[in-house]
């Protein structure tokens, strides 16, 4: 599944075009690599998403 699907799926974004623009801002790290939008994420990814001045840690 592509990362900004996952994160519009979970709902940690409203839109999937808002969880798209964050991945271009450079918001979105999957194994400590930054995230382009269409990379294929996989079992046991960990996901660490920047929302203002908080991260997120999640794994898939």
């Amino acid at each position: 599944m592509r990362v900004d699907k996952y994160l519009w799926t979970v709902r940690l974004y409203k839109t999937r075009s808002l969880a798209t623009k964050e991945c271009k801002q450079n918001h979105v790290i999957v194994k400590n690599e930054l995230a382009k939008p269409s990379r294929l994420l996989t079992i046991n990814d960990e996901i660490i998403l920047k929302k203002r001045d908080l991260f997120f840690l999640l794994i898939k």
